[in-house]
């Protein structure tokens, strides 16, 4: 039965990513006509689209994250530096993280040895660790990103300036649908506690309500000791 809904639950998700494909499309069209208009009619209908293409990517995200949470990719392991993998998602927010006025201070030691990783998988993680921290902070936030060797392990720290989270939302952090945000899924921190897991690694969260939070990625560095943990088996 479970497997059932999953699989139906995906079906769902999928096919609801075409038509928002085609709402976006149109949006787009609709957008360069209103570039032509002059008048404060022209200013209403450009503002109007704006909104509808932001609510459309927010809608194409939470779906995205959805079928990431539900249907997990194997990984593909590849020796990759984790530092080159911070720097390309913060590469890729860049133009949001400077339109909100944020600063992002990154401490990239060079100190770290070549992990077996799945980039492209583990990037995905970062962003979604990035875009919490984004959302939790007002302009002029500051998000400081530093790595470090750890005993066994390579820690990628992520450190905010937000508003942080009580014990009870912290208890909850990682359930799906439970999110500090009014609009929150808790999707986004669900899909990295299992790429974390899935290469071995572990999550670990430290909140101070008013001041901020802390996210460390722990990955194992290779040797004897590690093991990886399978990815779950859908049944």
């Amino acid at each position: 039965r479970v497997q059932a809904v999953t699989t139906l639950a995906a079906s769902v998700a999928h096919e609801l990513g075409n038509p928002l494909n085609i709402f976006d499309i149109h949006l787009q069209l609709m957008e360069r006509e209103a570039r032509k208009l002059r008048d404060s009619e022209g200013a209403r209908l450009r503002e109007a689209v704006k909104v509808s293409r932001q609510e459309v990517r927010r809608l194409d995200g939470i779906i995205k994250n959805f079928l990431r949470a539900i249907r997990p990719a194997p990984l593909q392991l590849r020796l990759a530096s984790v530092n080159r993998i911070v720097r390309d998602a913060v590469d890729f927010l860049r133009p949001e993280i400077e339109a909100r006025d944020l600063i992002v201070e990154m401490d990239l030691t060079d100190r770290l040895s070549r992990l077996m990783l799945d980039a492209d998988q583990l990037r995905q993680a970062f962003l979604n660790i990035i875009k919490n921290a984004m959302q939790a902070m007002r302009t002029g936030g500051i998000l400081r990103i530093r790595t470090e060797p750890d005993d066994d392990w390579v820690a990628v720290v992520f450190r905010d300036t937000g508003g942080g989270f009580d014990a009870r939302a912290l208890a909850r952090r990682g359930d799906a649908f439970s999110s500090t945000k009014p609009e929150g899924t808790g999707l986004g921190l669900m899909v990295v506690s299992r790429i974390v897991r899935a290469h071995g690694g572990q999550l670990e969260i430290k909140s101070l309500p008013g001041i901020g939070a802390e996210m460390r990625v722990r990955l194992p560095k290779p040797g004897p000791h590690v093991k990886l943990l399978p990815a779950p088996v859908e049944r």
